[in-house]
Formats: structure tokens, sequence, C-alpha cells
């Protein structure tokens, strides 16, 4: 499962495997995906995009890593 974080021309990647070990599915990632993931209105701080992100992925680990991933691609970018 591929996350992509994108503000412009910067794109943060992400990717993971939903584990049935941990009742994780594509379904249920594509059903959370779905209902849209909203972003704060700054990206100043990773922390403050993964504390406004995390909350919205519903405890599936798999989906959580893979946002997290993103949003470091993304702010490494950023950064640079």
């Amino acid at each position: 499962m591929y996350f992509y974080l994108v503000d412009g021309n910067i794109i943060g990647r992400g990717e993971a495997a939903p584990s049935n070990r941990y009742n994780e599915s594509i379904d249920k990632i594509i059903s959370i995906l779905q209902k849209g993931i909203s972003l704060p209105e700054e990206y100043i701080k990773k922390n403050e995009i993964w504390a406004h992100i995390k909350p919205q992925l519903m405890g599936v680990r798999s989906l959580e890593a893979a946002a997290n991933m993103a949003i470091w691609d993304w702010y490494g970018q950023k950064e640079n």
C-alpha cells in the first residue's frame, strides 16, 4: 500500500503492507482513505502534521506507518 503526501512539487512517499495478524486489510485501509484525510492548515512541524493525521487512521498500524514515512519524506524534501 502506498501513501502520498502532496504539497505543490513536493511528494512525500510511504508504504506499508496490512497484516491479517493485526486484523488489517487493504479493504479496511481503502475504507479509511475514502473518507478523506484532512491536513492541518499550516505545515510547520512534522509532529504537528502527525498529531493531526494519526487519529484519522483509526489505529491501523500499517496505515500509520505509511503515513509517518510519507511525512518524514515530505519534511526531508521540504527542508532541503
